[in-house]
């Protein structure tokens, strides 16, 4: 959470410099501590998207014309695919009309426009 590559260094989201500006009081690793639960926070309240079996994040679109728009630029792949609304992470998949019975907490895109 809030680690990453930047510019091919690796960094703990800012942490170097968030070590550089809190100096060195007594109370800086009480502060450095603080703001690293609060950057986890932040972390946690961004939603969590599903995953397949293996781990791996399964591709999402935060609206449904989205999820149109690569279905047609993906008709091979995605052709036969039903855009779905996911109830478990609040985004959109494209999703075969076969796993419907293993995916229940998903439900058709068009139910969801009234």
């Amino acid at each position: 959470m809030g680690y990453g590559i930047v510019g091919g260094s690796f960094t703990f989201g800012g942490l170097m410099t968030l070590a550089g500006l809190v100096g060195s009081q007594p109370d800086s690793w009480t502060n450095l501590k603080n703001v690293l639960k609060s950057l986890d926070e932040k972390a946690a309240e961004q939603p969590q998207h599903c995953r397949r079996e293996d781990g791996t994040e399964r591709k999402w679109f935060d609206t449904a014309p989205e999820a149109a728009s690569w279905k047609a630029a993906h008709p091979k792949s995605y052709g036969s695919d039903e855009i779905m609304f996911c109830t478990r992470c609040g985004a959109f998949h494209l999703s075969h009309p076969s796993w419907a019975e293993f995916l229940p907490w998903e439900i058709p895109a068009k139910a969801t426009v009234n």
